[in-house]
């Protein structure tokens, strides 16, 4: 299955790894969780690159994703990553595209009313 189809994987174990408090999350800690997550999810996958978590961390703080105000923070030579105030992603409203989307999808589904199967 190809990693695009495991973004919303990505994104909510990102947004874990930010919301915790309790730990400081480095790029490497971040890769590695969301590595785990999708190997548990499908025990084929193969992970992402950190090019890709690059590009997921730029897209989760854009106003196009889910404009998260992600603070990153340096300890000594050590960079970590965490959101500057309370925020998740599961607690943000729809966007212009995936509201597209969902009545793109709803339009489809509907077509399918009444059908027995």
């Amino acid at each position: 299955m190809p990693v695009t189809k495991n973004a919303l994987i990505r994104y909510s174990t990102i947004d874990k790894c930010l919301n915790n408090t309790g730990r400081n999350y480095s790029f490497d800690d971040i890769l590695q969780e969301v590595n785990d997550a999708l190997l548990y999810n499908d025990p084929k996958s193969s992970g992402i690159s950190k090019r890709s978590l690059r590009y997921d961390l730029n897209y989760m703080s854009s106003a196009e994703g889910y404009s998260a105000p992600i603070l990153v923070f340096g300890i000594g030579r050590k960079r970590y990553y965490r959101y500057e105030e309370k925020f998740s992603i599961h607690d943000h409203p729809l966007n212009e595209s995936e509201r597209v989307q969902m009545e793109s999808l709803i339009q489809v589904l509907r077509k399918f009313e009444g059908r027995p199967e």
